[in-house]
């Protein structure tokens, strides 16, 4: 039988029909996004293994050495094998910071580029440039109290006693040794904390009240005698590593659309 014709040409259904498998190819061809999409999809699902754990998480396991390396190891970690397979496209790393490539395939998302740019600061803060194992510096200060003689501490096996505002700087994850040791002094000290593990002594911290101090955070914790009013006392941190506020537990899609 003859087609049906119009006087403009094919009947609007039959070429509905006709035009039916070009719509459903063009729908499976991949798209110029599509590996980058994948690709940050990858790296969302990576990291979101490591912050669901302490320190980015408060309530998770400790994170481990391994899980820092499957991460964020120069070279071997998802972060640069994906930034190398996809990434460096759309992304340019190479200068000491992150920023959009210019005339890209594919537009990368600000908010993704931020995200992405902040998991590089916070590798290059664990590992350097081409370090071999995560090791990062922080300073512990704590400050006078007037109803305190001074702290005893003892971090990783390394033993400590200031009167308060003055800084001493240690190293994560510590030796064979890790651990974290506080007493207050007063008449005589008195134990306020003893903890084990390589993240002792954030842990400790972390039980306490945070806030933003200059270049860190001071953390302040309450010690309470009988039945008396509690009695504040705080230690000032500073690290370069983002993990207190790191901003990698909210993920963003790397290119607009589907």
């Amino acid at each position: 039988d003859a087609l049906p014709i119009c006087e403009g040409g094919v009947d609007s259904g039959v070429a509905s029909l006709l035009l039916e498998p070009i719509v459903d190819a063009e729908n499976v061809l991949p798209k110029p996004g599509d590996p980058i999409r994948k690709s940050g999809g990858d790296l969302c699902n990576s990291l979101g293994q490591i912050t669901k754990k302490f320190p980015f998480n408060p309530k998770g396991v400790d994170a481990t050495v391994s899980d820092f390396d499957k991460v964020f190891k120069p070279k071997d970690g998802d972060l640069w094998t994906l930034y190398e397979k996809s990434f460096k496209t759309v992304i340019d790393c190479t200068s000491g910071d992150c920023k959009a490539v210019d005339k890209a395939p594919v537009q990368v998302t600000p908010a993704f580029l931020a995200f992405f740019t902040r998991a590089v600061k916070c590798a290059r803060a664990l590992y350097g440039e081409n370090g071999t194992a995560p090791k990062f510096q922080y300073s512990l200060k704590p400050k006078k109290a007037d109803w305190l003689d001074g702290f005893q501490i003892e971090v990783n096996g390394e033993q400590w006693n200031t009167d308060g505002d003055e800084a001493k700087t240690f190293s994560w994850p510590g030796g064979a040794k890790q651990n974290f040791v506080l007493a207050l002094k007063l008449k005589v000290p008195v134990p306020a904390d003893n903890m084990d593990g390589s993240w002792a002594v954030f842990r400790s911290l972390e039980a306490g009240h945070m806030a933003p101090s200059g270049a860190g955070y001071d953390f302040t914790r309450s010690y309470v005698k009988g039945g008396a009013t509690p009695l504040e006392y705080t230690i000032h941190v500073e690290t370069a590593a983002p993990i207190f506020n790191s901003g990698l537990t909210s993920c963003a899609p790397p290119v607009a659309g589907k």
